[in-house]
């Protein structure tokens, strides 16, 4: 509960806990929604490293949602110079590394649900293109490198497919980064 001195109220969340009340420490509280969602251990994170991919080679991130949860995404990815960054929708791959999903908050055991593959070795259909972008990083033996973020973050579809790709299109091999945070909301 929280009492209102203007409204002479208190606020009761839909947990019966008082709202806006850190519980362990009883102070106000006033954070991101991410932060909040790391706090109840429902945030999220994956990405991987691939060093010296060829000029016009991909890093892809192929990702699957459960059924039962929104996951709300933001997306991150860093080259050694110049590179495309895509995010499809309805995507379809197999193969590849099974993606570790790891919860941002060490103390909690709860799960996503959310399964995915790192570079997956075929992708038979990149889905629809919703995002694309450019990460500026010079090219051949002028690259200085280039790291990027899409602050916004997609909120997915539950029991949809995702691909995340990054094209090395600096001239030379480069090193690419590619990931995403993200948190769940019960459907």
């Amino acid at each position: 509960m929280t009492w209102n001195q203007k409204t002479k109220s208190i606020i009761i969340d839909k947990d019966g806990d008082q709202a806006g009340v850190d519980g362990p420490v009883g102070a106000s509280k006033s954070i991101a929604v991410l932060h909040d969602k790391i706090h109840d251990g429902k945030a999220y994170s994956t990405g991987f490293l691939e060093m010296e991919r060829a000029d016009d080679a991909s890093s892809t991130l192929f990702l699957s949602t459960p059924s039962d949860v929104y996951c709300h995404i933001t997306l991150f990815g860093s080259a050694g110079g110049d590179a495309i960054a895509t995010f499809h929708s309805g995507a379809q791959a197999s193969g590849g590394t099974v993606a570790t999903i790891t919860n941002k908050n060490f103390n909690s055991s709860n799960t996503s649900g959310v399964s995915g593959q790192y570079s997956p070795s075929a992708v038979t259909a990149s889905g629809t293109t919703v995002w694309q972008g450019l990460l500026p990083g010079g090219s051949k033996n002028q690259a200085v490198g280039a790291q990027g973020e899409e602050r916004d973050e997609f909120i997915l579809k539950p029991s949809t497919k995702y691909l995340m790709k990054l094209q090395n299109i600096g001239g030379a091999g480069k090193n690419l980064s590619l990931g995403c945070t993200f948190y769940t909301v019960d459907v």
